[in-house]
């Protein structure tokens, strides 16, 4: 049968150059495996040096953008007491 088919039917093929994907692949894919996975909790686990405090002109935007939703945004003392009552019943439901 090795003689018709080759070494690759046996259980226990011989170490040879044409055979050698099969000796060696699962050992390199392993490795390839475990690098990625050491790579991926690396860099999960790295963590910052410092957190980074906004610069003046992101906080100007951003008190910018509070105001814009201040004044979006209905507060309880001006809504009409029904609306409120019926936002309330509907977060009920």
């Amino acid at each position: 049968m090795v003689e018709r088919y080759g070494d690759f039917v046996l259980y226990d093929p011989p170490f040879s150059t044409t055979n050698s994907v099969l000796w060696v692949g699962p050992f390199v894919l392993l490795a390839l495996g475990l690098l990625l996975v050491w790579r991926s909790v690396v860099r999960r686990h790295r963590s910052p040096d410092a957190p980074s405090q906004p610069s003046a002109e992101q906080r100007a935007q951003l008190q910018v953008l509070e105001a814009r939703y201040q004044a979006s945004t209905p507060s309880a003392s001006t809504a009409p007491a029904s609306t409120l009552k019926d936002s309330v019943q509907r977060r009920t439901r």
